[in-house]
């Protein structure tokens, strides 16, 4: 729940987030997550980048020092609370401690968003509606989504995982998962909370984290970047969207499972229409019941809107980490276009583009978080270009480290285009996590991070403090057609032991090279279980027949269905399981079937694909798809006990990656390549899971709510029947389909062109011809003409020197 905090004289304190995460139990490592400039019970947090703050502990113990640039703790009046874990009003745990509240509810006053500013506009002042109520009893294990009268969208279940609705004797890789989410809140009992956001989703003017360009970005709640997110697995997350944008927009949590309730995924024309400008949609994801911890991220599915800034970090916290450390934090690694996504994709895909040369970015960024906030620049330097921000960028960020901790760092990729290859110069790295995923440590000198992906590492801080170091952040401008003069694709940062020592930069390193995935072994172990169909998709790009440059899986490029799939999936009835109602880029799958994704890339460059709802796990790879030589190209190992999992995976040329899933999570999904570019010229299918039983979960009441058809009847769009919104397995007219390829033989354009070009050879023949056998002029024939021609240029002298001051006329 959310209400505005007071001062000691009871007024509200203006121009502050309040995001309140209140439980009736506390766990190990218990506190609120705060930002700067934000105003919870129980502490105010001011952005103070002059001096050295705390952070709340659990524990009586001395609060560990905080790094300059984030917020001190400053106290408030414990006036009002209100339960949002429908637990018994009473003692709530704030920061391990507990206060009685005076009251059980809670006024919104001015629910003002101020958060850590580092480009802000106006602030913009809302408070909803109304509060939900408590229940009068806790709905039952099946009730997933109940319906609320909040809003009219569902919230969250706080009940245990739904154990029963899934099989126990099923392959499943969530199973496991789920299993151990359950023991270890048997461990650890705690009753589950709700950490909710409102977010308005805003343009803000003239951000500039380079320094070298001002530029209109979206944002939240009027600031940018937009906040980061940190919640724990006991919680369940909500977050109330508002489009204030002038075009729709959508929420997507990378990462996350969305158990059953593909509606809260995001994904544009695939689970939802999109929420239309001026209206709202609550999105929940239910943590507490997908057994998932680790490092995510969220970003708009809609528009390429996350190119234009609307993206930022997600981090959840199990009861217990699965490696030892001392501190944390995320690293926020991106690149950064200076023009608007709309005129960059205007660009892109236009027959000026034949070759489809991807819009290069104009720079890269590099900033850091902790404990929900942003790190603020390193005190008394000169920002980059001048540019003053309350967020520290590139070599105006640092990570403050003491000597002998060991830090884990959350390194997240949330570029459209660049992947990264990132190091510290005199530290070592150990891998621990990829994609949510823990891993045994794996040692590695650098880590190569495509678009969407994550890694956390351990790196254990140097003993002496006599000197600083250097963090490198590389784009890999191999997947660039060109690299700009102008672009700067090495990018800087610190290690900082001592505001007064100089920083030691080793430059580069000798040569990059790819994490090899295959390699890390996750902490939980889910054997691999025998296939029982394959998917093939090969990439391809080509121009097509309207001259523009488009992707291709298996020869077809992808285009937005009419329908959201998963509307269509829910109201096909029987039909729902014909593929052919879908589109020609889909695939329905049997509930629990287990299949393999064959990725074969026959482009020239890498691709980084995602899919939805689900971690896959990578059971082969192949070095080149179309060789007989079975060390290029080795078969797959059937029966691995443990391979790795993920949910992004990277593709280089010519080779392919065999990905095993089980379709354990009714819904549709969408399965795409992650830079932007590709996934607008159409590198996407669609993976209907189980319609049949999806239809039977919303017959229990597992289904998505009255505000989904409503949106997509305020944009215009059907809301039943197949993609096109027919009553028909076959009849897709009025979808939008193709371009299509070049077909071989004649076209009207390579007709026209090929007359052109033997009429332009024709007259150059006829001109040559004509100037051979024409008419020699005779000896005499040439001197006349030499005399006329000087008496010419003597005239013209004679003219000219009578033009002159002082000359006779």
């Amino acid at each position: 729940m959310r209400h505005q905090g007071e001062d000691e004289d009871g007024e509200a304190l203006a121009g502050k987030s309040t995001s309140v995460l209140c439980r009736p139990s506390t766990r190990p490592r218990a506190h609120l997550i705060l930002s700067p400039g934000r105003v919870f019970k129980g502490a105010a947090y001011q952005d103070q980048s002059d001096k050295m703050g705390t952070r709340p502990h659990a524990s009586s113990s001395p609060p560990e020092p905080r790094p300059p640039g984030l917020a001190t703790p400053l106290p408030v009046k414990f006036s009002q609370e209100i339960v949002a874990s429908w637990g018994d009003a009473g003692e709530i745990g704030h920061a391990g401690r507990k206060e009685t509240p005076a009251s059980a509810a809670a006024t919104c006053k001015h629910a003002r968003y101020a958060l850590i500013p580092a480009f802000s506009a106006a602030r913009h002042e809302r408070c909803p509606s109304s509060l939900p109520t408590r229940p009068s009893a806790l709905p039952s294990q099946k009730a997933l989504l109940p319906e609320s009268s909040f809003l009219g969208l569902p919230l969250p279940s706080y009940l245990p995982p739904p154990l029963d609705l899934i099989s126990s004797d099923q392959p499943s890789m969530r199973a496991a998962l789920l299993a151990l989410a359950a023991a270890a809140s048997v461990v650890t009992p705690v009753l589950a909370g709700v950490h909710e956001i409102w977010w308005n989703i805003t343009y803000v003017e003239d951000a500039n984290p380079d320094g070298l360009f001002p530029r209109r970005v979206i944002g939240v709640n009027g600031s940018w970047p937009i906040p980061p997110i940190e919640v724990s697995t006991n919680d369940s997350l909500l977050v109330h969207a508002f489009n204030s944008l002038d075009q729709p927009t959508t929420l997507h949590h990378h990462g996350m499972f969305f158990n059953s309730t593909t509606w809260m995924d995001g994904a544009q024309g695939v689970s939802q229409c999109g929420v239309p400008p001026g209206q709202s949609w609550d999105y929940v994801v239910p943590i507490n019941s997908s057994g998932q911890w680790g490092t995510y991220w969220v970003h708009s599915h809609a528009g390429g809107q996350y190119v234009d800034g609307l993206r930022g970090p997600v981090v959840i916290h199990p009861p217990k980490e699965a490696h030892q450390y001392d501190e944390e934090f995320t690293v926020i690694l991106g690149d950064w276009y200076h023009d608007q996504h709309s005129d960059l994709l205007d660009d892109f895909i236009s027959i000026a583009n034949p070759g489809g040369a991807e819009p290069v970015p104009d720079s890269a960024l590099i900033y850091y978080a902790q404990n929900g906030a942003y790190l603020g620049p390193i005190p008394n330097t000169t920002p980059a270009g001048g540019v003053t921000s309350a967020v520290g960028f590139n070599e105006n960020g640092t990570l403050p480290f003491q000597p002998g901790k060991t830090y884990r760092l959350r390194i997240v990729n949330t570029s459209a285009f660049a992947a990264f290859f990132f190091w510290i110069d005199g530290h070592d790295m150990r891998i621990i996590e990829a994609d949510g995923i823990d891993v045994a440590e794996s040692p590695i000198d650098l880590i190569s991070i495509t678009v969407a992906q994550r890694y956390s590492v351990l790196v254990t801080a140097r003993n002496d403090t006599n000197a600083n170091w250097a963090i490198h952040a590389n784009m890999d401008t191999d997947m660039f057609d060109t690299v700009p003069d102008a672009l700067q694709p090495n990018i800087t940062s610190s290690v900082t032991y001592s505001s007064g020592a100089n920083l030691t930069d080793l430059g580069f390193v000798d040569e990059y090279h790819d994490v090899n995935d295959t390699s890390l072994v996750p902490v939980v172990a889910v054997p691999m279980p025998p296939s029982t169909r394959t998917i093939e998709l090969e990439v391809l790009f080509d121009t097509m027949q309207d001259g523009t440059n488009h992707a291709m899986f298996n020869q077809i490029t992808f285009n937005t269905p009419l329908v959201p799939t998963v509307l269509s999936e829910l109201t096909l009835g029987d039909n729902a399981t014909v593929v052919e109602a879908y589109g020609p880029t889909s695939f329905v799958l049997e509930h629990l079937e287990v299949f393999d994704i064959v990725l074969k890339n026959g482009d020239a460059g890498k691709h980084p694909f995602h899919l939805h709802g689900h971690a896959m796990q990578l059971v082969g790879r192949s070095e080149d798809y179309t060789s007989d030589d079975p060390e290029l190209n080795p078969p797959i190992v059937e029966g691995q006990a443990n391979p790795m999992r993920r949910d992004t995976v990277q593709v280089p040329s010519m080779n392919s990656v065999t990905l095993r899933v089980v379709a354990d999570n009714p819904g549709a999904w969408f399965f795409h390549c992650h830079i932007e570019w590709h996934l607008e010229v159409g590198l996407a299918v669609t993976l209907i899971e189980a319609p049949l039983e999806a239809q039977a979960r919303a017959q229990n009441g597992i289904k998505p709510p009255q505000a989904l058809v409503d949106q997509c009847n305020t944009l215009g769009l059907p809301v039943s029947g197949n993609a096109a919104g027919h009553a028909s397995t076959n009849d897709l007219s009025g979808l939008p389909l193709g371009p299509y390829q070049q077909n071989n033989g004649w076209h009207a354009k390579g007709i026209w062109a090929m007359f052109g070009c033997v009429l332009t050879a024709t007259i150059g023949m006829v001109t040559v011809t004509w100037y051979a056998i024409g008419e020699h002029l005779t000896e005499e024939e040439v001197e006349d003409e030499v005399r006329k021609k000087q008496a010419q240029k003597a005239q013209r002298r004679k003219i000219f020197t009578n033009l002159l001051p002082g000359s006779k006329k």
